[in-house]
């Protein structure tokens, strides 16, 4: 887990990437547990990169010490990994938590930054057969090998040279 500031507020297990096992064309769930291991009341907030991608339940909440929240996260179906699968992360914001009786959707709207601690999971996809597993150095390398800010499928890559020749065929009867 990365932590912006000082010692660690949370456990995560896992600690540093959630997986989603294929196929996807149905709703995928995978697991977190958020533990605290502080003598201290925490609260936990779940954060995504791709909210409309996913579900999580509960997305925060408040742990007494020793405490363990166990969390869903949900990905929507989808029929293919998507073209920015390295881009999906998911941020858990954890602090102590004020005194008892604090609204605590009114707390995270007016916590300072500077009390907060940041646990981070990239995504990892895998097929059903676990031989195919898409993670974020993975999908990075696969873009920068094509040199492209997104993958081009073959039928994408046919129009763009049946355009180009077109072009060329009109700009070469034009001079």
């Amino acid at each position: 887990m990365t932590e912006s500031r000082g010692a660690s507020l949370v456990s995560l297990v896992p600690p540093t990437e959630i997986t989603f096992k294929g196929p996807f064309t149905d709703v995928v769930t995978s697991y977190l547990k958020i533990q605290n291991p502080q003598s201290k009341t925490i609260c936990f907030k779940v954060k995504t990169t791709a909210p409309k991608q996913y579900c999580v339940r509960p997305n925060s909440g408040v742990l007494k010490p020793g405490e363990t929240a166990n969390i869903s996260v949900m990905l929507q179906p989808i029929d293919s990994i998507p073209a920015d699968a390295a881009k999906h992360k998911f941020m858990v914001q954890s602090c102590y938590a004020p005194s008892e009786g604090v609204d605590i959707d009114a707390f995270w709207k007016t916590v300072a930054p500077t009390e907060l601690h940041y646990g981070k999971l990239r995504v990892v996809f895998e097929s059903g057969s676990g031989n195919n597993r898409v993670s974020p150095s993975a999908a990075n390398a696969k873009v920068a090998q094509a040199g492209l800010d997104y993958p081009i499928s073959n039928i994408q890559m046919i129009l763009i040279v049946m355009a180009g020749l077109l072009i060329g065929l009109i700009v070469g009867k034009l001079f």
